[in-house]
């Protein structure tokens, strides 16, 4: 009978055709599955519970899910086949060594990598900017991480670099409505107007360091800290410089020449030069980027900036510590110098605060990472110029708005002592009559 039904093809009572191929299983057309039930009579009757169709291409098994599908177990649940259930999402299925194909343990997936569909044999790992969710049966986008200008950090050191800078315009101010009175005038006002102005440069320089950093504000943040900070020491060094001439005139009891102005102004321009100069080789050669740093923490991408050459940004903030050192030895030379406001050991002090304020930084630079580092930075900017600004410039703002009695020639030239030790810590003048000739080394009419 095999013979004669190999290959035969035929159509069923409900007008469906079935075709047999060469080895007599079906080529094209359905099975149905029937499920032996008892009925209400307690009479066995089949249930068509679903259908087995055969294509050319596939074979495909239809049970539906309202189907009246009866099994015969003491739960009247579908049996198990397998000893292990399908591994769901998130896991992986791992061999038991020994025992058979169907039996297996689930696996959760390491971090960074996922299993989307159930009974993986293997997670699949994420991209570089994704991480695996705590489920890990899903890639979701790594946390990103930098000093912003929304959260309370970011923010209140905004508001430390606007209200520093409006506190250096409005010393600007006063020097700028009482410029003809002596005070201002002793020791260069040239030169105090520019460490204004660096001081305006380097509290707001700090703004540059908040927000996601870009190739710009990388390139731009260290070489305008570095600069202001260099436009700042230089002009103190013109200051500083003079008193060193001063002191050197008051203990030789002989005649010397003082430091013209304009000697004071050309050692400035020569500093910034030189800065200038270096920026721009630091700037073309190597110059920092911003880089997306995944190594402290892989659930988190760190924007930062990569400083490039750390030999040249060691060089431009070397000058400016080369700056401050010589500021400092030149008026703790100084320091004892005879006067009324003693403008030496108001600029010392200033440099030992600007010294303790960036050696301090070191160590917590170091020791911090992420959106920290940065404000850590940005702490020690704005604390050494607030230390600068305080140092030399609040006691001389002090004698001008409340003690104008005391800003005259006589008391500024240090012709008249005073017993008022309340008002010493300003600026100094000192004047040595020479054959008749007064030498001025410090008030520049």
């Amino acid at each position: 009978l095999m013979y004669y039904i190999k290959e035969i093809m035929f159509q069923t009572h409900d007008d469906k055709w079935l075709a047999l191929d060469e080895n007599g299983d079906v080529k094209k057309g359905h099975y149905d599955i029937l499920n032996w039930q008892l009925d209400d009579n307690g009479e066995v009757s089949f249930v068509t519970v679903g259908k087995y169709n055969f294509r050319p291409s596939m074979f495909e098994l239809i049970i539906p899910k309202d189907s009246p599908l009866f099994w015969n177990t003491e739960s009247s649940k579908i049996p198990y086949s397998v000893c292990t259930d399908v591994c769901s999402p998130g896991t992986r299925k791992g061999i038991r060594q020994g025992e058979p194909i169907c039996c297996f343990d689930c696996i959760p997936c390491a971090d960074g990598y996922v299993s989307e569909k159930p009974g993986q044999r293997e997670c699949d790992p994420c991209g570089e900017d994704d991480w695996s969710n705590a489920q890990k049966n899903k890639c979701v986008p790594k946390e990103v991480e930098f000093l912003a200008y929304e959260e309370a950090l970011g923010f209140t050191l905004v508001i430390l670099s606007i209200l520093g800078a409006l506190v250096v315009l409005a010393v600007t101010v006063i020097y700028v409505i009482h410029r003809h009175t002596p005070l201002v005038k002793a020791n260069d006002r040239e030169l105090s107007f520019l460490i204004q102005m660096s001081l305006v440069i380097t509290v707001l320089s700090s703004l540059l360091f908040i927000g996601k950093p870009s190739n710009w504000s990388c390139m731009a943040r260290q070489v305008t800290l570095a600069l202001g900070f260099c436009l700042c020491l230089s002009s103190i060094l013109g200051k500083t410089i003079s008193l060193f001439f001063a002191y050197r005139i008051s203990i030789s009891k002989t005649r010397l020449i003082s430091m013209h102005p304009v000697i004071r102004k050309l050692i400035v321009l020569v500093c910034v030069l030189g800065e200038i100069g270096a920026c721009s080789a630091y700037l073309v050669l190597e110059p920092p980027r911003m880089f997306k740093n995944i190594e402290p923490q892989n659930v988190k991408i760190i924007f930062e900036c990569n400083e490039g050459s750390i030999e040249f940004l060691c060089s431009i903030f070397g000058f400016d510590v080369l700056l401050a050192l010589l500021c400092f030895l030149t008026t703790f030379v100084a320091r004892q110098l005879p006067d009324n406001y003693y403008e030496g050991k108001c600029i010392t002090f200033a440099m030992l605060v600007f010294f303790i304020v960036w050696i301090s930084f070191v160590p917590a630079y170091l020791s911090t990472k992420g959106k920290f580092k940065v404000a850590v930075e940005i702490f020690a900017i704005l604390a050494s110029s607030y230390g600068l600004l305080g140092c030399i410039f609040l006691p001389k703002c002090f004698i001008i708005l409340l003690r104008p009695k005391r800003n005259t020639d006589e008391i500024v030239g240090g012709r008249v002592p005073t017993a008022d030790r309340s008002i010493q810590l300003t600026s100094a003048s000192v004047s040595s009559e020479l054959n008749n000739t007064t030498v001025s080394t410090v008030l520049d009419e």
